[in-house]
This record gives structure tokens, C-alpha cells and sequence, in this order.
């Protein structure tokens, strides 16, 4: 599953000032971490104007599926209710009047949430004031205007597009920028594996009965190491908890990207406070339910891993992982030789050989060759072309599994030993079996 970033909005675009304004929008950069300073500068050129433009600052926000606008220097004008003062603790100030005064000094600055207006107009910023709006006189009068937005220890409340905007009697004149805050994940860790519930339907299906409340539990699995049988039908979950915008969680096996047999389950967190302006923070689940267990899974690494897009790679906050490896107590035979060998003609005593594993261990083993005619089993009155024998791996027996060596051996390679032969191996599990193709090479 990819971590989510904030969409640019689909606005109408403003028209441009003619002849006597121009903008430019210079962000720093727009991804930060929590806790860090966003500065944003939006630069006014003019030509002999007698007052500075009207100037605003307005955000657009993302929550979930929908979105919320309003003026970052105005309480009072959240697009939703209009009607109503919101309780924004970091903005305090009524209307930002002051941009439209009569600037006697180089540096005029507005304080925004627990300060007061400043500098020409009167007054000092007061403590505790996160967003400052601060006007700069680069020229004489007002041909050359910076108009910064200070946000201080940002949170991811503070991600969205940010609008500078401004007029000036019919100029009207507008640049945005997207800004992500990013948080890392607090917690990710694989669940209990538990078998799957199913039951079976009159006509022999399996249903699985998912209980989604299951995903609400603090079963943490707290080994390193989880023991099933090839065959098993099994529950995985991996939660992750925290980070924005949403982590992008994957599961691997190896180099093996197995993330599409998991189903997400996202939810979004949001904190206290003014719609728009709340903290935001992810829940993931990824669940598998009904998750067959193969054999390709026997001592691997089952991995989970959550990045967060726009984080520091090294930070672990931002990559974490939780891995758990899966050892198989009972499995069936598996085969590890090649589907086609080549061998030339008249080398002698040419051996096919196959490594079979299993656990429980092997019992009954056969060899068959298949031409185009038969399918017939090695017996001993063939022991004047072929010699087979099947035998421990030494060394090799161990408390995984059992491991069996199953030979064929040519005494002399002829044209008509170019066929398919069939290895067949048996045990309390079941029977395997692997065919060879021999080519003339």
C-alpha cells in the first residue's frame, strides 16, 4: 500500500495583475518535520504605488475525503460556518487590518495567535504566538513589499496549500504553494497469527468469518519465530500506528513484494480543535485472512514495513519494520533439482540427481521414465542402461527436516534416453512429484 501526500486543489486559477503588480512565491522548502519553522515569503512589485495592496494569507486543508478553506490572518472566515467564530487557540487576532495602514517603517510585523499587533501600528508581539504575518519595505514607499507567513514549531495541522493573496484597486493577484508537515509512525508491529475462522456452505465452499474488531485488540505477537504446518490457513495482520501523511506499508518475503494478498484498513486521525486545524495521523491495518501458508515461506523472513513520503530515510521514526520468521514443523516432500538437464552423447555414468526434503520424513520413493509411448517404472532388469538409488544426504539430516538424495545414473547416454523422467516421493503428507526433461546438449 503507497503513503498518501496532499493533492493540489482544482481552482480557478486568478487572473494576473496588468501593468503595476507582480507576485513571486519563494517557499524555503515544503515538506517539514513536526517541531520546525515554516517560513513563507510572497514578494509584491509595484510602481509608484501610494499604498500597499490589501493582503491575505489563506490555507486549503485535506482531511480525509473532503476539504475546508480559510484565512489564515482571520478566525472568523472558515468557508464551513461563516456564521460562527471558531476557537482557534492559534489565531487571535479578529482582522488582519493592519495590512492595509499607512507603513512608516522598513519592517512592519503581525503577530498571529496569543500575540498582538506590532511594530509601526503599536504594541509587541506577545508570547505563545505560533503564525506571524510580517510585511519588509525593501524600497522607499511601496514598489518593493516582502510579506512573509512565520509558522512556528509546525504540527501536521499546518500541512495544506498555503494562498498568498492580494488587490489592489482592480489588480487582483494570487500564487499558492503545498506544504506537508510529516510525522513519524509511533508504533509497527506484527499481530498474533491465529488460525483462520471458516466454516463450510452446503455446497463445500469456505466462507471466512472476519470479525474487524480483531484489529482493536493489543495481541502484539511477541515472537520472533512462529511455527506452522505447510498448509495452514492463517490470519496475518500488521498495524501501524501514527505518521503522516498515510504511511505507505508493504509486506516482503525476500525481494518478494506479497503486499496485494493483504487487504488495508485506514483510519484517520484527527486531534482537537477547529476543523481544518486539527492534528492528523494514520491507523493501518493490513489483514490477510484466509493467508495459505507454502512452503516457499519455510525460514524466511516475513517482513512489514512503513515509510512515510517526504521522511528522513535513516530516521527510524519514518522507515520502521517488524519481521518474524516463519519455521514449518510438517510439510510435504519438495524436490530441489532442475525441470531439464543436457547431457552429450556417449558420456558415461551421467547421474540425474534430485535433493527431496521433507518432514515427516520420506517413505516410499519411485523413479518412471516417459517416452512417448510409456510411462514405465525403473525395475532391476533395466540395470544394464540405468542404475538409480536414493539414500540420506549425509550430513545433511537435521532437526528441520529430512533431506533424501534420489540418483539415476546413465551408464552410457544414447539417443534414446533423450525423455522425461518422472520422481515420485511419498510421505505420511502426501506425494510429490517432479519430472526431468533430458535433452541431448
Amino acid at each position: 500500500m503507497s503513503g498518501r501526500s496532499l493533492p493540489t486543489p482544482v481552482l480557478s486559477q486568478p487572473q494576473p495583475a496588468h501593468g503595476h503588480l507582480d507576485v513571486a512565491f519563494t517557499p524555503e522548502k515544503k515538506i517539514f518535520k513536526e517541531g520546525e519553522l515554516i517560513r513563507l515569503q510572497c514578494t509584491i512589485i509595484g510602481h509608484q504605488l501610494e499604498s500597499p495592496p490589501l493582503m491575505s494569507w489563506h490555507k486549503h486543508v485535506y482531511y480525509g475525503n473532503t476539504s475546508d478553506s480559510f484565512d489564515v490572518t482571520s478566525p472568523t472566515s472558515s468557508t464551513t460556518s461563516p456564521s460562527s467564530p471558531s476557537q482557534l487557540t492559534d489565531l487571535t487576532i479578529s482582522k488582519n487590518k493592519i495590512l492595509t495602514g499607512d507603513f512608516k517603517e522598513e519592517k512592519q510585523t503581525t503577530s498571529v495567535g496569543g500575540g498582538s499587533v506590532g511594530g509601526g501600528a503599536g504594541g509587541s508581539a506577545g508570547g505563545g504566538a505560533r503564525y506571524t504575518v510580517e510585511i519588509q519595505q525593501v524600497k522607499k514607499g511601496f514598489d518593493h513589499l516582502n510579506y512573509f507567513l512565520n509558522i512556528l514549531d509546525a504540527k501536521t495541522s499546518d500541512s495544506g496549500v498555503y494562498f498568498c493573496s492580494g488587490h489592489k484597486d482592480d489588480k487582483f493577484f494570487s500564487q499558492h504553494v503545498l506544504i506537508q508537515v510529516v510525522a513519524p509512525i509511533t508504533e509497527l508491529k506484527w499481530r498474533d497469527i491465529k488460525p483462520s475462522r471458516m466454516f463450510s456452505t452446503p455446497n463445500n465452499n469456505l466462507n471466512i468469518i472476519r470479525n474487524d474488531d480483531d484489529d482493536d485488540d493489543d495481541d502484539d505477537n511477541g515472537d520472533d519465530v512462529t511455527h506452522l504446518n505447510e498448509g495452514d490457513h492463517v490470519l496475518f495482520r500488521c498495524r501501524v500506528r501514527g505518521g503522516f501523511p498515510q504511511p505507505k506499508v508493504r509486506i516482503t518475503v525476500g525481494h518478494r513484494d506479497i503486499t496485494h494478498r493483504f487487504t488495508p484498513k485506514v483510519k484517520l486521525n484527527l486531534g482537537q480543535g477547529h476543523k481544518g486545524l486539527q492534528t492528523m495521523s494514520y491507523d493501518t491495518i493490513l489483514r490477510a485472512d484466509n493467508f495459505k501458508i507454502e512452503y516457499d515461506l519455510h525460514h524466511k523472513n516475513v517482513v512489514c514495513r512503513g515509510e512515510v513520503e517526504g521522511g528522513h530515510a535513516n530516521d527510524e521514526g519514518f522507515n520502521r519494520v517488524d519481521e518474524l520468521t516463519v519455521v514449518l514443523d510438517k510439510y510435504r516432500p519438495h524436490f530441489k533439482c532442475p525441470h531439464t538437464i543436457k547431457a552429450r552423447l556417449h558420456v558415461t555414468n551421467f547421474t540425474i540427481e534430485c535433493i527431496v526434503h521433507a518432514k515427516p520424513g520420506i517413505n516410499n520413493t519411485e523413479i518412471f521414465f516417459k517416452d512417448a509411448e510409456s510411462h514405465t517404472k525403473m525395475v532391476a532388469t533395466m540395470r544394464k542402461d540405468y542404475w538409480s538409488s536414493v539414500e540420506l544426504v549425509e550430513n545433511n539430516t537435521t532437526e528441520h527436516d529430512e533431506q533424501v538424495s534420489m540418483k539415476l545414473v546413465i551408464f552410457e547416454v544414447s539417443e534414446k534416453h533423450f525423455m522425461r523422467y518422472e520422481f515420485n516421493a511419498e510421505s505420511e503428507l502426501g506425494k510429490s512429484t517432479h519430472v526431468v526433461k533430458l535433452e541431448r546438449g
